[in-house]
C-alpha cells in the first residue's frame, strides 16, 4: 500500500484521483473523503470530509 500512496503523491498536484477504500493508511493520505450513506431504500446520502494536515 505504501508504494501506491507514494505513486499517488507524485501526481496528486496535476490530478484529481478516485479510490474505493477503506484501508485506514490510504485514507489518511487524502486531502478529501467522502462518504456514502444509505439512510433509507433507494435514497443515498453523500457525506464530505475535508482533512487539514497536522503540523506539529
Amino acid at each position: 500500500m505504501e508504494r501506491i500512496i507514494k505513486l499517488l503523491k507524485k501526481f496528486e498536484n496535476n490530478t484529481q484521483f478516485i479510490i474505493v477504500t477503506h484501508n485506514k493508511k490510504t485514507m489518511a493520505s487524502c486531502q478529501a473523503l467522502y462518504g456514502v450513506t444509505r439512510e433509507e431504500e433507494g435514497v443515498s446520502r453523500l457525506i464530505p470530509v475535508r482533512l487539514e494536515k497536522i503540523r506539529i
